[in-house]
């Protein structure tokens, strides 16, 4: 396999226009004239002629100084004043040296990337994400009271404190992982019908979409979600109701749901019907909310504008 000087410094880690680097390849050269004496003074002279650069002896004399500690050059101690190589031999070894510590570091990396995807793969995703809500997002534990279970019971606050009480001058913000509409089973329901009606009502709706991490036909993806109710939607999104956009690539983040800043919703789970989820209100966990709404602002700025999409697809 055949290296670019580039590749070379890559793989060394090595940023080659480094002053360090500039005063080695003024000594290489010096070495290459086979110049006697190589002091400090004269590779400062050699360096300031060869750059055009009027740097002062100490400069020179610091980076002399790292360029030793990386054993990118000997130096001779005995003579006065001190003398500098940088030979070819020098440079192998130092080299040679450096590669050995990248490879080291490089496997204690994998080794414990190795042990974290052990460790992800024999964890319990829902007490994870439990964790996750009671420790992290809610500073504290969650109390019963907050915690939905049940596909039913979850789904009646998606419709009950969420979409029915939303109208003209209210904002639904979602996130919505698309993996949990990429099934054919999986199709408009009760909540996006109530929805639908909502955004009749008035009600603007920003929804979030964030791609899988395996390639997918996102437009057919949505087409087949949305089926009978394309024409609906299509108009919803030209009106200017309803907002779809699309984060650029695969990001882990949570499905979350949010009616103003009244009303929360994250799920513990990226099923279409969610078993288990979070509520938070507004007078008792608004810094929660707002965190939430300030992730959602910066994702959604940086987003692809997914609901033009559709519409120029379906004309």
């Amino acid at each position: 396999m055949r290296f670019s000087p580039k590749d070379v410094f890559d793989i060394l880690d090595v940023d080659p226009n480094t002053s360090e680097i500039q005063v080695l390849k003024t000594i290489i050269q010096l070495s290459e004239k086979g110049t006697k004496n190589m002091t400090a003074k004269r590779i400062h002279e050699e360096y300031i002629a060869r750059e055009h650069k009027n740097v002062s002896p100490s400069w020179i004399y610091k980076c002399l100084k790292v360029l030793e500690n990386e054993g990118l050059v000997a130096v001779d101690s005995m003579r006065r004043p001190q003398q500098y190589d940088a030979s070819p031999s020098i440079l192998r070894d130092a080299m040679l040296l450096r590669l050995k510590k990248i490879r080291q570091r490089k496997q204690t990396e994998l080794n414990r990337q190795k042990k974290h995807l052990n460790l992800l793969k024999s964890i319990d995703i829902e007490k994870v994400a439990r964790h996750v809500f009671e420790e992290v997002l809610g500073a504290g534990r969650i109390v019963e009271e907050r915690v939905v279970e049940g596909i039913e019971a979850v789904r009646h606050v998606m419709v009950e404190e969420l979409v029915s009480k939303g109208g003209k001058g209210d904002i639904f913000r979602t996130i919505q992982p698309l993996a949990s509409v990429h099934s054919p089973n999986i199709a408009f329901g009760t909540f996006e019908e109530e929805a639908l009606e909502a955004m009749k009502r008035g009600l603007q709706v920003k929804a979030l979409l964030v791609p899988p991490e395996e390639d997918i036909d996102l437009l057919q993806t949505m087409s087949d979600y949305f089926g009978g109710y394309s024409h609906a939607v299509r108009n919803l999104i030209e009106a200017g109701t309803l907002e779809l956009r699309m984060l650029r690539e695969h990001r882990n983040t949570y499905r979350m749901m949010c009616l103003n800043t009244q009303t929360m919703l994250l799920f513990i789970s990226e099923l279409y019907l969610p078993d288990t989820a979070a509520v938070f209100y507004h007078h008792d966990s608004y810094p929660i909310i707002s965190d939430a709404l300030d992730l959602f602002s910066k994702l959604w700025h940086n987003a692809l504008d997914f609901g033009m999409e559709i519409v120029r697809s379906e004309n």
